[in-house]
């Protein structure tokens, strides 16, 4: 089964908009019909962005977080240290949790860095670094 570590961007847009391509792939998650897979990181950072600017979803964010059976993947301190060669230093603990999580994808909407870094990031790690429409075309494509 596909497993794929979902980047705050992605849980955070499909809180903001249910109906667009990141809504899509945490109700393909709900459905079983991948492993989602995130880590206390994603989970810290998705909090405080709701605290913060959006505190009128906070009810919609927990509700998601209790419908998707995600997987939690958390890296060690020396696993973080060691992304952070290839990664840019605001991800590092995003690419370690997905690296530690052993997934086929990290699905992320952070372009700058990310998608954009993702040549730098992938020859050193087992996944690919992609955007939720281009998951929804894989399991698609699956189904």
């Amino acid at each position: 089964m596909t497993r794929a570590f979902i980047d705050s961007s992605v849980f955070i847009a499909a809180v903001r908009s249910p109906s667009g391509g990141s809504g899509e792939v945490l109700r393909y998650a709900a459905a079983g019909q991948f492993e989602a897979v995130i880590s206390e990181d994603v989970v810290a950072e998705v909090e405080r962005y709701f605290h913060g600017k959006l505190p009128q979803l906070l009810p919609a964010m927990k509700l998601m977080f209790s419908v998707v059976p995600f997987h939690f993947a958390n890296p060690t301190v020396e696993e973080v240290i060691e992304a952070a060669i290839y990664t840019p230093d605001k991800d590092k603990a995003i690419v370690a949790g997905a690296n530690v999580g052993k997934v086929d994808y990290l699905v992320t909407l952070d372009k700058k860095h990310l998608l954009d870094e993702s040549a730098q990031i992938e020859p050193n790690v087992h996944f690919k670094v992609i955007r939720p429409e281009d998951l929804l075309v894989v399991l698609r494509r699956r189904n």
